[in-house]
């Protein structure tokens, strides 16, 4: 998974959205969070979530994570290098990953 990432050096940051944050999604920001020092040692540079894509960000709990409900919010932040796809579903999922893709965002999902 090295490839993904443009060395920049350990100050660097890759900025990431999630499409999604129910069990999956947050397990994938959980993850991340709890191994932040497993992870300094193995990647050229750390990894920050940066946007989640949700239905309805108002009932998220706080995080460090911006919800929202726009996929405009992501393909149009110039910050956001990776995208993953972990909401499920066929025809919306396809819709997003699509619009980042053509955005020229890196995405892949849980699948």
């Amino acid at each position: 998974m090295l490839w993904l990432f443009n060395i920049k050096g350990k100050d660097e940051q890759m900025k990431i959205a999630l499409l999604g944050f129910g069990t999956v999604g947050s397990g994938v920001y959980n993850i991340l969070k709890t191994n932040v020092a497993k992870l300094q040692r193995v990647l050229p540079e750390e990894i920050e979530i940066k946007t989640a894509l949700v239905r309805e960000p108002e009932l998220m709990q706080q995080t460090d994570v911006v919800f929202t409900k726009d996929i405009n919010d992501i393909t149009k932040d110039p910050e956001i290098e990776l995208v993953v796809e972990v909401m499920g579903g066929t025809t919306t999922a396809y819709d997003y990953v699509k619009a980042c893709l053509l955005a020229k965002k890196i995405s892949c999902n849980s699948q």
